[in-house]
């Protein structure tokens, strides 16, 4: 039987030992995860920023030495920087994070059971008044771009969708008989979300001029898309 020759890589680092190894390993399971690329790269993002908070600020940044004294001293520093907000989305992330580290045996006891989610104010939002919808609408002009935006804006004020999720939406996506349309939200969640009349009439006159195009988008930039 032939013998097969075994390559050992020096130096190999340890997700335990190296953040850097530990927040590749971590991202590619969130990729093999299907999670979504913005999901992911804002995942990225707040781990980088908080290996160069130890960088600066801790003895170590290893995995398995972290305390939760620590990472409350980057939330802090985080929420003191940034925003509540900020430091909110770090807690999420490394949660995230310390939860596969936890599950992969790399660290024990996670840290972050102890690290509380920073309390954050919750501003009321005002919605738009009736003079304001009426002012956004007078600007849509007789054009296809006009029939279009003011499609556009009677939807997302109709049926409160995000913006990504109504550039998303395709042609079949519309119920015209039930009233309905399909929309694909956060997580790849879908739900069915109903709209009104002056929705039905708004996107009616735009599909009027939108007519026959080799694209299953429900909006698009211009004719020739």
């Amino acid at each position: 039987m032939a013998r097969t020759n075994v390559v050992r890589i020096a130096g190999f680092n340890q997700p335990a030992d190296d953040l850097s190894t530990a927040i590749d390993s971590f991202l590619a399971c969130c990729k093999s995860r299907n999670l979504s690329g913005c999901t992911i790269s804002y995942y990225r993002y707040r781990l980088q920023a908080f290996k160069a908070f130890l960088a600066e600020n801790a003895p170590t940044s290893a995995p398995k030495e972290l305390t939760p004294n620590v990472i409350r001293d980057f939330l802090t520093f985080e929420a003191e920087r940034n925003s509540a907000a900020t430091a909110n989305h770090s807690h999420v992330t490394l949660s995230a994070f310390f939860a596969f580290l936890g599950s992969e045996g790399f660290v024990q006891p996670n840290p972050m059971q102890n690290v509380e989610k920073p309390r954050r104010r919750r501003a009321v939002i005002n919605t738009f008044t009736l003079e304001q919808v009426d002012a956004v609408l007078s600007t849509c002009g007789k054009d296809f771009a006009g029939a279009r935006d003011r499609a556009l804006i009677v939807m997302l004020i109709d049926c409160g969708l995000r913006a990504s999720e109504i550039a998303g939406l395709e042609l079949d996506d519309v119920n015209w008989a039930e009233g309905t349309v399909l929309v694909l939200g956060k997580g790849d969640k879908e739900r069915v979300v109903p709209f009104g009349q002056a929705t039905r009439q708004a996107l009616t006159a735009y599909m009027s001029r939108r007519g026959d195009l080799d694209t299953k988008g429900l909006f698009v930039s211009t004719l020739g898309a």
